[in-house]
């Protein structure tokens, strides 16, 4: 499996008590689809999956899974600080017969060197036969290991290995993993604000939380690419960043709810310890986006 264009990596929608709110999926699914989404990525960093229940992960995983077709893909997040619990997640996961499954390197007790990373994932990915994806984001887990690395230790030892989740600014590794064996593995792109950089390397799917709420801008650079016209695709690059300097300025993540919210779906606030944006702070982040004519 090698996936294309833009998945989205979706929020947890919570009602007012702060509750998981499932019943909102299918307004979700068409919200994105009606923007050229391909595909949603559930339960991880966006989707604060480590700050819901195992229960809370199934049910939400359940409601996204009822919305898969051909051409709407779901990836399941699976990662725990129990490597129990991510096999019980991922074996939830494959009787919902989702597209894959992507499980995120330890994050508090951790391994200090590839094989040991690869040792833990072989047992993880032999518990299910989805497609395995390692999601790989130094900047919340710490392991910043060489991914060519572990594909050349995981290779044939993970059976259902399918790719990467690439979420890091280390475009070489990137290409690197992209080249390895003649384009084995489906090497998907998480940085948003480095995705022409991605592309030029040869990027074809790509998972971010700012495709909630802007996708056509990223698509719209992504025809830019493949026409050629890098200047149009290096100014709609700039923007998108400006965009996410913006959100990252108040509460990133608080502010891509508050983003949707103004597009016209309602999902919650983010759980503690993420902090909620001030009535203040929530009109400046719509006159700044105005300001630059995205709202």
């Amino acid at each position: 499996m090698h996936l294309k264009g833009l998945i989205a990596a979706v929020v947890t929608p919570f009602d007012k008590n702060g509750n998981i709110n499932p019943t909102i999926i299918s307004e979700y699914t068409k919200f994105l689809k009606a923007q050229g989404v391909l595909g949603v990525f559930v339960n991880g960093t966006t989707g604060e999956g480590f700050s819901l229940t195992n229960n809370e992960r199934k049910t939400m995983a359940s409601a996204w899974a009822a919305e898969k077709t051909n051409n709407f893909k779901i990836i399941i997040h699976i990662g725990h600080t129990s490597q129990k619990s991510s096999i019980k997640l991922a074996e939830h996961a494959d009787t919902l017969k989702v597209n894959g499954i992507a499980e995120i390197g330890p994050i508090f007790f951790k391994p200090t060197k590839v094989s040991e990373l690869v040792s833990y994932c072989i047992n993880t990915a032999a518990s299910t036969s989805l497609p395995y994806y390692y999601y790989h984001m130094p900047s919340m887990n710490g392991l910043d290991f060489n991914m060519f690395e572990f594909l050349e230790k995981a290779d044939k030892k993970i059976k259902n290995l399918t790719g990467i989740k690439f979420t890091h600014h280390n475009i070489m590794d990137y290409s690197k993993c992209k080249n390895y064996d003649n384009n084995k593995y489906d090497i998907i792109f998480g940085r948003d604000e480095l995705l022409l950089e991605a592309l030029a390397k040869g990027a074809r799917g790509a998972i971010g939380s700012t495709y909630n709420i802007f996708p056509q801008k990223y698509l719209k650079l992504m025809t830019a690419f493949s026409r050629g016209n890098l200047t149009d695709a290096n100014e709609i690059q700039s923007l998108c960043r400006k965009i996410i300097d913006i959100l990252c300025a108040k509460s990133f993540f608080s502010a891509l709810r508050h983003v949707l919210r103004l597009q016209g779906l309602e999902t919650g606030e983010a759980r503690a310890p993420i902090p909620s944006l001030s009535t203040s702070s929530k009109s400046q982040l719509e006159k700044e986006l105005k300001n630059i004519q995205v709202l």
